[in-house]
Formats: structure tokens, sequence, C-alpha cells
């Protein structure tokens, strides 16, 4: 089997660039490891594709969420199968999966764990996600992620996250917004975020779709709406049992296609990377990569 490695060496400070050499010890078979390291946003997708057309079976992505979403848009309809070594400060697909964050034993799932097949989502037939779509409050809070400095840019993942929350909790305001599962439509009035979720984590561990399952060719819908601004953190903190679902302003609905539209400006993130502004419509491709899951 030809395994290649795409490594993130931004990821945790150059973290992922020292775990290439982990894995350029191990043995796999006459092909060996080939390992590149990724130089520009987007990089690992072009890498990615590249070594599908070279006869890569195998695509081991070292780094963080960003870093998978990128080698998933490449394995896309390759056959490509894909492995994670996560060392990003989310890391939330490798906690669905159950991938420790032991390097060692990241390493071992990475080159001799068991091929299963997972769905995949995509937006606007273009793009694709692995774990979870959104909009509103959680976009808006990527967003303050994405563009952190100084203080905020150093704390640890969790700290993070909490303090992006209430950097926009202070400005946020609920949106309007038209939703159509499937055949059926929704109105939603005053939105304050909505998933589009294939697995049940994001943000550092919050399970924001506790129901979801990988591969029954399905999203699992959440939504709030009408939360006060004195509920929201309540709610939030909440979301890391999963026990959201049960407030009386949380809906959750299944289905295999999405589109949201609203007359206002609302960010969507995919994989949390913000990805662009509301009408969005997304649709789930069963089982159309297979990922590389403890034996």
């Amino acid at each position: 089997m030809k395994v290649a490695a795409v490594a993130n060496p931004a990821s945790q400070s150059g973290r992922a660039a020292k775990i290439i050499s982990l894995l350029q010890g191990e043995a796999l078979g006459s092909d060996g490891l080939t390992t590149v390291l990724t130089e520009y946003a987007g990089h690992a997708t072009d890498l990615t594709r590249e070594l599908a057309t070279r006869g890569y079976q195998r695509v081991i992505a070292v780094g963080g969420d960003g870093t998978l979403n990128e080698v998933i848009n490449g394995a896309a309809g390759t056959g490509i199968e894909v492995a994670l070594i996560p060392t990003g400060t989310g890391n939330d697909w490798a906690r669905t999966v159950g991938i420790p964050a032991d390097v060692t034993e990241a390493t071992k799932i990475a080159l001799t764990g068991q091929a299963r097949a997972v769905d995949l989502g995509t937006c606007e037939g273009k793009r694709h996600f692995i774990n979870i779509a959104g909009a509103g409050f959680d976009a808006e809070v990527a967003r303050a992620i994405q563009g952190a400095g100084g203080l905020m840019a150093s704390l640890p993942p969790t700290p993070r996250y909490i303090s992006a929350v209430l950097k926009t909790f202070a400005r946020y305001k609920g949106a309007n917004v038209k939703l159509r599962l499937d055949d059926k439509s929704v109105e939603i009035e005053d939105l304050t975020l909505i998933a589009i979720a294939n697995a049940k984590f994001y943000g550092s561990g919050m399970q924001i779709a506790p129901g979801a399952s990988l591969d029954d060719g399905l999203f699992d819908v959440v939504w709030g709406s009408g939360v006060k601004k004195s509920e929201l953190p309540g709610l939030l903190k909440s979301v890391f049992k999963g026990d959201h679902v049960q407030h009386p302003k949380v809906e959750v609905r299944k289905a295999s296609r999405v589109k949201i539209e609203s007359e206002s400006s609302v960010p969507f993130h995919l994989d949390g990377d913000v990805a662009g502004e509301l009408p969005a419509e997304f649709s789930i491709q069963p089982r159309a990569l297979n990922f590389l899951f403890p034996a």
C-alpha cells in the first residue's frame, strides 16, 4: 500500500512536523511512507489530489480539524483512504471517532486501523465538510477565533472558545431565516444558531448533535431560536453534555438536504472555517469517504 502523510507544520507550534519522524520510522510495506508539509491555506487539498493521481491509497492528515477538512476535500471522489493524527486545538472529529491525543496511539491507528465508510457533507455542491457546518452565533464565534490575536490567541482551546463566545455575545443579534429540510419548509424567527451536523462535537468538545450518526446518510439539524441573552450562557454550557436538546427553544430534525436563506447578513462555517454568508445549501453524500478508525 502506498501511504503518504500530509502535515501542517504550524499546528500546535510545530508539533505536527515532529510527528513526521515517528511516522517515517514505521514500516509500511515495500512502498514506504511519503511525507509532505503544507505551505499555504488549501495546500493540503492540492497535495491530496496530487497524491491520489500518483496512486497513493491512504493519506494521513497530521494537524487539526482544518487540515483534515482540506485533506478530505482532496480525497473526495478519489477512493483514497484518510487517517488522522490530531495535533490541532479543537480535534473534534478525533473526539467523535475515538482517536486519542496520544501521538503514539494515534499513529498506530493511522497505520493499522480499520477503514470505515462515512458520510460527507457538501456545501453548494462544491466544498465538502466531514464534521459540522453551522450558521449564526457559532459562525460568528468561529470568525472571532480566526481573527484572534494577542491574549486570546495564546489561550488553550476551551478558554479561547469561551473568550470568543463572550466577545460575540456582547454584540450578537438573532436573524430571521427560511429553512428547507428536504421537502419541508420552516420559518425561524430570531435564530440564535443552526448546526448541520454529520458528527457530534465542535467548538473544542461541545456536543452539539449528540444523536448524530456518521453513516446514516442524514444530517442532524440542530437549531435554537428566541433565546434571550440571559439564557444563552446556560444553554451553551449545557451543550458540552448534550443536554441542550431537551431545551424548549432547541429543535432537532434529520434531513439529507438543507437550504438556509436570510435577508440579513448571517455568516456560515464549514468544519469551523467561516466560508461565506447565507444563503447556502448543504447536501450529504452517504458513505462517500473511507476513514481509518481504531481497530
